[in-house]
């Protein structure tokens, strides 16, 4: 606490004190004011003012927007400014080279790269003055879209300047992100040069981002736009003059309006030729102010949009009430063509794309008007700091969403059945949070809250800035209680509004609310990626009360509620966290059953060791169901699934049979997929199966460590079959950026075959052992950005008899599409050691022409016809080894081999490529061939699983041997048929949301 004391009332002292003490005392004094004085200083809030003036015209001819801008900038820091960083966001759209088109690449999405010049944006014509004067613009090496003014003189502390441009903006495609035209309909956003903020980290010059988006300084906006007559619009601010509304008219006659508002950090408008406007006025309780609701929908959209203006008020109704007062005087929501999500926030304005429902609309309605409370009025710096924003306004839509519709759940229009089988129709729209963190969790894929924007993957920005942070916020709203609480955020709200606030002052305001530590809240739940999960062990009796024991199984010792069950009653008592096991006292004794956190307040990860049932007798157990398909996993339950099986090959026939697994949407500690088939042509069991156990570290370098074995077992002629078991264990490192594309798998994998006269399933009868045994060790790296994207996968193999090496890199030069281009696979292999009776064992050369079915010693592919060796099934091949799709004797080696595989689009829709292979090899024969090669034309029937090869050209020593052995044409066509990667599992591991 700072205080201090008049000077002329220290003086006075000096009749009680001798002299030179007196002198010391006051020297002292004044040391401890003025010290006390500079630490105040140096912590009173401040922040830049930066005013715009700017006169836009819409040129629909050719997209463009021709502006002139007046900014008033004042410098309200404690240190003059030499320069101004400016954002030129329509920069971010001039090429895939910007961080918003890298950005594009790394999540996936290829529109951006492959669009045309005509569809990418760009703003120039750029003409900075300050006061008058010529200013050099200075753009960012890497970044276009920002830039720096030197000034003619640093602008003092509490000065001000005037900065003046003219500026020209291609208004870009709106299929890429905010910014953007379709049609008649046009998304004006992000759209004028202007100044980056200033704060006490310095400048936040930051380039526009898909996720992520912006910090910008309050200040005051008047904005003259001029536009067809025939468009209507809808904008940030009052509008002063001008009509709003579409207007009839057959020829290019233009109209102006103004807009004015003050205290705002950025302005937005949105024009279409046939908006419908509808507009309904509402006063704030507690207050004498009204503000309009008001939407703008095109006339062609389809939903519930004459119901918006009601949901709109109803969002700031709510917001008003639990967050503060919305201080504008209108509140907006545009039917727009946007591609960035379901909506986008501006101050007093939002554009919504296209709606599936009701429900839906008022949801996303009532997320985009929350910002105008955190992202528009508090304005927290989101690049930095994303969850203050999106995270704490999910936590009041998630609320909103549970007050009006409690019974809703989270089936989905289109699906029919399927929400029944992946039990979406279990999940409440209002707990979706809880469900999906708990998935990317379970994965251990999740990361802490408050990272900065751009380290977020797509899902995970999802998952975690908004999930998560919205589940912290329930976990402590539920243990405040909602009083304490509301009380808590309006008291941050009143505090902080329009001043930038960063995570210390929100937790600062937040703890002084509650009157004590929350450490668990700020520093676990928001800050590590620490999990939640308490277990009941055991309830007992005594006198009036129960007692229970309860395991935090988790990291985070946060508070939650148990709610004790009897009947039809139920009653619930919140406890505060605690590590390790803890006995504690439920306040009551009649009750049967026990459930932690029955209204998902935690972010509780395992909910099956929730419940306790006194009546029954495994009373810890889950309830265990069975299952068509897969889904999510529902607290107290443990479920089993069940799909029918088919299956054919030429030795088993048709098989049909079942799979029994328990692998859910949401990943379990131990899994097993069997899938026994009945083979009505041997009249006995094949199948396969996999177990495996999933290990995920909180510390460490891997992100999951999985231990696990598959077999399988099918015939291989009239009276022989073969028997695998692998075990293997694999490690996941963790991603060094959470949105990088980038993903590493080390793993270890010990391979047995035996192949025998048995039968099929007749294991117990066969020696395991007695086949081949290899050793495995393999690294891959995969890159999925969307353009050129590429893999590279290195091996060892190692037996009694051999050891190999090889290595396949795999790069694609995305030249016509995301899914077409050129796709190079570069193979290198050698046996580092081989022994002299090598040739009792299986035959594990590497091969030119890659393996068909007798020569897939592992066992690895399905092949419809293994071991044929004439006839449609002997032409399928795996591209393996050297990958020629033309198949030869020659190119089997002991030794090294070489090979490049070269696969080229076409332009155009038939599903037609061209191909060429070249190799070199050593193995001791005698051909001419320094390079061996062949080309062809690829029939392209499902990418990488089912792809047809007719070879046109192909070198001499392999034309010779086949000619020597007079193979006809249709016998060197072959085909590959991917079976293997067909595979349900590896589709919900890999989920992406």
């Amino acid at each position: 606490m700072y205080f201090s004391f008049p000077l002329s009332y220290l003086f006075s002292l000096h009749k009680f004190f001798e002299p030179n003490k007196l002198m010391r005392k006051i020297l002292n004094l004044l040391i401890l004011c003025f010290t006390s004085i500079s630490i105040q200083a140096q912590n009173i809030h401040w922040q830049q003012k930066v005013d715009h003036d700017i006169n836009v015209k819409l040129d629909t001819t050719r997209k463009m927007l021709l502006g002139f801008e007046t900014i008033t900038y004042h410098n309200n820091s404690p240190q003059a400014l030499e320069k101004i960083y400016f954002h030129l966001w329509p920069n971010a759209y001039s090429s895939h080279e910007t961080a918003l088109g890298k950005q594009f690449n790394r999540q996936n999405d290829p529109k951006f790269y492959f669009s045309t010049d005509a569809k990418k944006g760009f703003i120039d014509s750029l003409d900075f003055k300050v006061n008058g004067i010529s200013v050099k613009l200075v753009t960012e090496e890497n970044h276009p879209d920002i830039a720096s003014i030197i000034l003619p003189e640093p602008l003092k502390s509490g000065g001000k300047i005037s900065i003046t441009t003219s500026f020209r903006a291609k208004i870009p495609d709106c299929r890429f992100s905010r910014f953007g035209q379709c049609g008649n309909s046009y998304q004006i956003t992000q759209w004028y040069p202007k100044p980056a903020t200033f704060d006490k980290n310095g400048w936040n010059a930051m380039p526009y981002l898909q996720f992520g988006e912006f910090y910008n300084e309050f200040g005051a906006y008047k904005v003259n736009i001029t536009l067809p007559k025939a468009f209507g619009i809808g904008a940030t601010g009052r509008k002063i003059s001008g009509n709003h509304l579409p207007e009839n008219t057959g020829e290019e006659v233009y109209k102006t309006l103004t807009f004015e508002q003050d205290s705002i950090t950025d302005f937005a408008w949105f024009c279409d030729t046939d908006f419908i406007h509808l507009s309904e006025s509402h006063m704030i309780p507690k207050t004498n102010k009204s503000f309009n609701a008001e939407m703008f929908y095109r006339k062609q959209s389809k939903g519930a949009w004459n119901e918006a203006p009601s949901f709109i008020r109803d969002a700031v109704l709510a917001y008003s009430k639990w967050v503060g007062p919305y201080p504008y005087a209108h509140a907006t929501a545009v039917d727009g063509a946007i591609t960035a999500g379901a909506g986008m926030e501006y101050p007093m304005i939002t554009v919504i794309a296209d709606s599936e429902n009701r429900l839906s609309l008022d949801r996303v309605i009532a997320h985009e008007v929350g910002h105008n409370w955190f992202q528009g009025i508090l304005a927290s710096n989101e690049r930095m700091f994303p969850y203050m924003d999106e995270g704490l306004n999910s936590f009041y839509d998630s609320r909103y969403m549970r007050e009006r519709y409690p019974d809703a759940d989270l089936s989905m229009p289109g699906l029919g059945p399927l929400n029944k089988i992946f039990r979406l129709n279990k999940i409440s729209q209002h707990d979706q949070y809880s469900f999906f963190y708990a998935m990317q969790a379970r994965f251990n894929k999740d990361v802490p809250c408050n990272l900065p924007a751009e380290r977020y993957s797509m899902i995970n920005g999802g998952v975690i800035v908004y999930g998560k942070t919205a589940l912290a916020l329930r976990n402590l709203y539920g243990w405040m209680g909602e009083e304490r609480f509301d009380k808590a955020m309006q008291a941050y709200y009143e505090a902080w509004k329009f001043k930038h606030p960063q995570p210390d002052d929100f937790r600062k305001s937040i703890t002084q609310s509650a009157g004590q530590d929350l450490n668990w809240f700020f520093d676990d739940l928001l800050q590590t990626r620490k999990k939640t999960d308490y277990a009941i062990r055991k309830v007992s009796s005594k006198a009036d009360e129960q007692f229970m024991i309860v395991k935090n199984k988790g990291g985070v010792a946060a508070p939650f509620p148990v709610t004790g069950i009897k009947g039809d009653s139920t009653i619930t008592f919140w406890f505060d966290g605690f590590e390790g096991k803890q006995k504690l006292s439920f306040p009551t004794k009649d009750f049967d059953s026990f459930i932690i956190d029955k209204e998902f307040y935690t972010l509780d990860i395992n909910r099956k060791n929730n419940f306790y049932d006194k009546t029954k007798l495994f009373p810890k157990k889950a309830v265990t169901k069975f299952q068509f398909l897969t889904g999510f996993e529902m607290p107290g339950e443990y479920a089993h699934y069940y799909m029918p099986a088919l299956g054919w090959n030429n030795y088993n026939g048709f098989m049909l049979g079942m799979k029994f697994h328990n692998i859910s949407i949401t990943e379990r500690a131990f899994e097993y997929n069997v899938t026994p088939l009945y083979s009505f042509k041997k009249g006995d069991l094949a199948g396969m199966a996999h177990f495996n156990y999933n290990i995920k570290p909180l510390k460490g370098p891997f992100q999951k460590i999985v231990v696990g074995v598959e077999g399988a077992t099918f015939a291989t002629g009239e009276t022989s079959a073969f028997r695998k078991i692998a075990p293997y264990i694999s490690f996941v490192p963790f991603k060094k950026n959470d949105d990088s594309p980038l993903s590493h798998e080390i793993r270890l994998r010990s391979v047995n075959i035996n192949r025998d006269n048995l039968n099929t399933f007749d294991l117990l009868a066969s020696d395991i052992n007695s086949g081949l045994q290899v050793q495995q060790v393999s690294w891959t790296l995969k890159n999925a950005r969307a353009v050129h994207p590429f893999n590279l996968s290195t091996m060892i193999e190692q037996s009694q008899t051999f050891v190999k090496a090889q290595t396949t890199f795999n790069y694609r030069i995305s030249y016509i599409s995301k899914k077409k281009g050129l796709d190079i696979r570069v193979f290198a292999g050698a046996f580092l050691w081989t022994d002299s009776d090598i040739s009792q064992v299986p035959d594990v050369r590497f091969r030119l022409s890659g393996q068909n079915g007798r020569q897939d010693y592992l066992y690895d592919g399905i092949y419809l016809g293994r071991f044929e060796n004439t006839g449609l099934w002997s032409q399928q091949f795996t591209e393996t080894d050297g990958g020629f799709k033309e198949f030869s004797f020659r190119g089997q080696t002991y030794d090294y081999l070489a090979a490049i595989n070269l696969k080229a689009s076409l332009p155009g829709k038939l599903p037609i490529r061209l191909y060429a292979d070249l190799g070199n090899y050593k193995n001791g024969e005698t051909d001419t061939d320094l390079i061996a090669y062949g080309a062809g034309i690829m029939l392209n029937v499902v990418s990488n699983q089912f792809e047809v090869y007719f070879p046109m050209l192909v070198s001499p020593a392999i034309k010779g041997t086949l000619e020597t052995n007079n193979v006809k044409y249709a016998e060197r066509i072959r085909f590959t048929l991917n079976l293997h990667n067909i595979n349900l599992f590896k589709t919900l591991k890999n989920i992406n949301l």
